[in-house]
């Protein structure tokens, strides 16, 4: 009877352990699903919140502090609920992300309040990242598209940072050998780390434990100071400093398309639409004073460099429109070639110190013109807005 009692007693234990590994693996799977995946990269790093400071000569245009948080999926802006039509997605570099502006007040919310007064279920969801070209962009959907079911339309902001980045500007001379992928996501899964490491359980529990230990409060960053610094290194450029010269654009520009053409075909594959925008900045041959005292790009190699070297060469304004234009026109031809949506804001929108508070970011106007704009293409021209 004493055997049969402690057999018994063995039976449960191991059922009890049996349903502990399935309630686990249920719970592990849950989070992955509604939580966080650390197996998996993401674009924004979910959970994180900053608080971004403007500052009158950094960013004029913007008037108050800008609170972001990124969602579970990695974007900022909400997350889509069941029955959300259209379903937009918003990609590109730090001017699609907005980041001084809170969501509400950036462009791709202001195009998903716009779109929600005739589709009151539209989301706009922003994986705009600071640095992103349209090489990171091919990446970030290859994962996004899978990741979020039912995208209707595709809306990309690009050519600026292909441009920065061919030519090195604002960017440092040589780059580690994985710097596209870690510049595509702001989150990736370790390949170090031990199995249990990498569990969803694992990593929310540790997270929240640094936040215990940490200041609750939104981490303040300054990004107003510090483009305020980098105007007036711009205006200490000594002109027989400045790039004068267009530089060869040929190869540069063919790998742009090339990559525009990839993205073009990542979008039909998923059923969705694309929707390219121009990028605009405030570059005019003749600036006036308040024009001029937004400028401070066109700094060849990383922004650390130019405040070392007094010396450092810097794109003219003018040799950096003649560019743009050259890759916004690339944008254009494969609109033209592939019956694509174009938003030509490099068009429309008036070089205007109103709009941008420096050579190529939004003011709140500027934001505000940028959505309008969108809004009203996507509202005549995409399927998924009639």
């Amino acid at each position: 009877m004493l055997f049969t009692c402690e057999l018994d007693l063995i039976v449960i234990g191991v059922q009890l352990a049996g349903l502990a590994v399935v309630a686990g693996a249920a719970v592990e799977l849950a989070l992955r699903a509604r939580v966080f995946d650390p197996t998996k990269p993401y674009v924004l790093n979910p959970g994180w919140q900053a608080t971004f400071c403007p500052s009158s000569d950094g960013t004029p245009g913007i008037h108050r502090k800008a609170k972001t948080r990124i969602n579970r999926l990695g974007l900022r802006g909400e997350v889509p609920r069941r029955g959300a039509l259209p379903r937009v997605l918003t990609l590109g570099g730090s001017t699609t992300e907005d980041i001084m502006l809170e969501f509400a007040d950036s462009w791709p919310g202001l195009l998903q309040s716009h779109l929600r007064r005739s589709h009151p279920k539209a989301w706009v969801g922003n994986a705009g990242k600071a640095g992103s070209n349209a090489r990171h962009c091919a990446m970030q959907l290859e994962t996004l598209l899978s990741r979020i079911a039912g995208i209707h339309i595709v809306v990309l902001l690009a050519g600026l940072n292909d441009l920065l980045y061919d030519f090195r500007i604002h960017h440092p001379s040589d780059l580690p050998p994985d710097w596209d992928r870690k510049q595509a996501f702001k989150y990736l899964p370790s390949e170090t780390l031990a199995w249990y490491q990498r569990l969803a359980t694992v990593e929310l529990a540790r997270r929240w434990l640094s936040a215990l230990r940490e200041d609750r409060k939104h981490p303040l960053v300054d990004l107003g100071a510090q483009i305020a610094t980098y105007k007036l290194r711009r205006r200490a450029v000594r002109a027989e400093d400045f790039i004068r010269d267009v530089p060869d654009l040929s190869q540069p520009l063919t790998r742009f398309g090339e990559v525009l053409e990839r993205i073009v075909m990542l979008v039909a594959r998923h059923g969705a639409e694309l929707v390219l925008v121009t990028q605009p900045a405030i570059w005019v041959d003749a600036p006036g004073p308040e024009v001029r005292s937004r400028l401070y790009a066109g700094g060849v190699n990383g922004p650390h460099q130019w405040l070392l070297d007094a010396r450092n060469p810097w794109y003219h304004h003018t040799v950096l429109r003649r560019m743009l234009d050259s890759y916004n026109d690339i944008s254009r031809a494969v609109c033209r070639r592939y019956g694509l949506i174009c938003v030509d804001l490099a068009e429309t929108m008036p070089k205007s110190a109103e709009f941008f508070y420096d050579d190529f970011h939004f003011s709140a106007a500027g934001s505000a013109f940028a959505a309008g704009e969108i809004a009203a293409v996507l509202a005549t021209r995409c399927r998924a807005c009639r």
